[in-house]
């Protein structure tokens, strides 16, 4: 601020050189009476602020965004915005961009119905306030279909909701008492003609007589998916316009009595009223509501999802009768085999027998996981806990696909590094695992050792290759952890640090090793007509940034992909290196 110099004298000292000649003159002239300058001072200042804001309204609406895309568009983007979890709808904050901005939200129902979507909480603590704002926001919602999310369901919150209850789509409740429900019901009993998905859970402590819930074809026409505690599920809207049914164990002392008191329909009877599903999933019923004791055919169903850690999965994908394109979703702790969580016959399983591709990962902990693809479409997924280690269960897979006639792509990926125990015998499972899988194309073999692959591979019988002569592309991390098992003429003990603690290779004979091993290996096959045409071979940032090996040279992907080229010589093309990721 520039200030001026002024006489001790002067009534009103001009302080800033940027008043307007009209405001310094009023000043000098002591137009304005000393006991109203504040006030004139503050009409001035509030003019000044509603000229600014004014501007800053221009300068917005010349901003690119708002100059370049009608508004139409903008109120298009608007309506596609959707919110992260937020206790507070700080998602609001859009309407202090600019004017244009909060024109075009005011005027976006979808943009509010979006807001309305997430998760609100109706704990006694903060009811009123999330129900104040659940009453300002459902009114700028107008004619827009709602999707609502509410843990309690207070007879306020009902009161608030009555008006709308017939836009509303989409409506999952998890309910914490026995007034809750009762609440539930009292907001159903007047129907909802376009609801079209119903979730409702209980809390584990939830307590009191549980009646059913008051759903009707009749008042819900559309219901077309349904997700509820199997204990508390009734017969209501369980026909064939039901597409979707997610049923599971509920531990609420009401909820455990049925278990008891036989008083529900088996699992057998509930799917039998829906012969159109196309979504079926389960969690923990087949145990007190199951298997199936006969037969049950759903031809619509496109995807099966099972979460089972006590009940017999065998034998209910045997009772189930579904298309050969459903896909099939298995999570069991159970069980400690694979072969244990599929059908008694599943050479003949549509979900095995007709793959293409299968990936196996074995995670830190035992976690094992099978996935099946025919054509780019997931047929299979199962997840157990096996006791046999990450060898023995590559051994498993192998033999259950044996033969396979139409598999053309494998993948066998252990978490990192892949710890083996005394009692493993990688050369025998990798054996049969090539020989499981004779047709493979694409083969990824995760961090297990390229080098002991690679040899294998190379194998010739006196008519072709012995193994996958078919293979196109091999894909495998460079492995460390056995790299004194790879003798040369050089020997790599020269490269050795005398440091116990920490063992340095010799980086330049192990890298010499292995080509050696490469070239065996492209040699053969493009001398029987086999040649690969991309072998790919992935590092662990470790191998860089904690010196492994002793080397001129280093061993960064891309140093590496072409000191690999240099060294095979006629097939640089077909190599690539890339870095691999690994996660927290």
């Amino acid at each position: 601020m520039d200030y001026l110099a002024q006489s001790i004298g002067d009534a009103f000292p001009a302080f800033d050189a940027n008043l307007s000649e009209e405001e310094k003159a009023l000043l000098a002239e002591g137009l304005v009476d000393s006991t109203q300058l504040q006030r004139w001072a503050a009409a001035r200042i509030k003019e000044y602020k509603e000229r600014i804001q004014s501007l800053k309204s221009v300068y917005n609406a010349g901003a690119p965004i708002n100059r370049k895309l009608p508004r139409e568009v903008l109120a298009e983007i608007f309506s596609h915005f959707h919110p992260g979890y937020d206790l507070h709808d700080r998602d609001i904050k859009l309407l202090g961009v600019c004017r244009l901005w909060r024109h075009l939200i005011l005027r976006t129902p979808a943009f509010w119905a979006n807001i309305l979507s997430r998760e609100r909480h109706m704990h006694p603590r903060i009811r009123d306030r999330a129900l104040g704002r659940l009453k300002l926001l459902l009114p700028l919602t107008r004619a827009h279909p709602l999707t609502l999310w509410f843990q309690g369901v207070p007879h306020e919150l009902v009161r608030a909701l009555s008006p709308h209850t017939s836009r509303i789509s989409s409506l999952t409740v998890g309910l914490a008492k026995h007034t809750d429900l009762v609440s539930l019901n009292d907001l159903l009993q007047g129907g909802m003609p376009h609801l079209e998905h119903l979730e409702v859970s209980h809390c584990p402590y939830m307590g009191g007589l549980v009646p059913p819930l008051k759903i009707s074809r009749r008042k819900f026409p559309l219901l077309r998916s349904l997700t509820v505690p199997f204990e508390g599920l009734g017969l209501a809207c369980l026909d064939s316009d039901l597409r979707s049914l997610d049923v599971s164990e509920c531990r609420c002392e009401e909820c455990r009595g049925f278990v008891t008191k036989g008083t529900q329909r088996t699992l057998s009877e509930v799917i039998e009223l829906c012969p159109s599903l196309r979504r079926l999933k389960i969690k923990n019923i087949l145990r007190a509501w199951g298997p199936l004791d006969r037969t049950i055919a759903l031809p619509s169903l496109c995807e099966l999802r099972i979460e089972e850690h006590r009940g017999d999965l065998g034998t209910f994908l045997a009772c189930l009768s579904y298309p050969p394109t459903c896909a099939v979703h298995v999570g069991t702790s159970a069980h400690t085999t694979i072969r244990a969580c599929l059908p008694p016959n599943p050479t003949s399983w549509p979900q095995l027998s007709e793959t293409d591709e299968v990936r196996l990962s074995m995670v830190y902990g035992g976690w094992t996981v099978l996935t099946t693809f025919a054509r780019g479409n997931q047929r299979l997924r199962v997840g157990v806990h096996v006791k046999t280690t990450a060898l023995g269960t590559v051994t498993e897979v192998s033999r259950l696909f044996t033969p396979s006639a139409g598999i053309t792509s494998l993948t066998v990926d252990p978490d990192h590094y892949p710890f083996m125990q005394s009692s493993d015998d990688p050369g025998t499972a990798f054996r049969a695992m090539l020989a499981a899988f004779p047709h493979l194309t694409h083969l990824n073999i995760g961090a297990y050792d390229g080098r002991r692959v690679m040899r294998l591979l190379s194998e010739t019988t006196t008519a072709e290759m012995r193994y996958c002569p078919k293979l196109e592309e091999l894909r495998f991390v460079w492995y460390y952890g056995d790299d004194e098992l790879y003798e040369s003429r050089e020997g790599l003990g020269a490269g050795r640090s005398s440091s116990p603690s920490r063992r340095h290779k010799a980086g330049a004979i192990v890298l010499s090793v292995f080509c050696d091993i490469a070239v065996q290996m492209l040699d053969r096959r493009r001398a029987a007509g086999k040649s690969l045409k991309k072998l790919f071979v992935g590092v662990y940032p470790e191998v860089v940034t904690e010196s492994l090996y002793v080397d001129t040279e280093g061993w960064e992907p891309s140093v590496l992909e072409q000191r690999l080229r240099r060294h095979l010589t006629g097939y640089e093309d077909i190599v690539h290196v890339f870095p691999v990721k690994v996660e927290d």
